[in-house]
């Protein structure tokens, strides 16, 4: 234990004043409580952090959902007279694979989107009544 050399002589005999320590008590004291504080903020600050994270996916999914709708609707409407009921439900199930929907309703309706959704989901798309009047006979 280390005791201030000011406090053991004394102030009578010398001709200096006694001056109190500004050494704080015991480090060990405060640095314990401090990283009980930060223990507690980082337990706070991670639940935090998997909160945000909990709703980020929750957004995301509700996204990922509302974008599936929407890529199954367009494909029905775009599609319903140019695949087989066979290549309608292949093309529905390739939609709900990964980031399928979110590609599908990305492309350009025309060419590239028929090309991609035969390529993706194997089918055959036939030409549409526009497609039939361009193409060479």
């Amino acid at each position: 234990m280390n005791i201030d050399p000011f406090l053991l002589t004394d102030s009578s005999s010398t001709s200096q004043p006694s001056t109190p320590s500004t050494v704080p008590i015991s480090y060990k004291r405060r640095r314990g409580i401090e990283r009980e504080d930060t223990k507690a903020k980082k337990t706070a600050r991670s639940d935090t952090n998997s909160s945000i994270n909990s709703l980020a996916k929750a957004i995301f999914a509700t996204v990922d959902r509302s974008r599936l709708g929407e890529a199954i609707q367009t494909l029905q409407e775009d599609y319903s007279n140019r695949l087989t009921d066979d290549d309608m439900q292949s093309a529905i199930d390739c939609l709900a694979k990964d980031r399928q929907a979110i590609i599908f309703l990305s492309l350009i309706p025309g060419v590239i989107r028929d090309r991609w959704l035969q390529r993706s989901a194997n089918v055959i798309v036939l030409l549409g009544e526009d497609e039939w009047e361009r193409s060479p006979v």
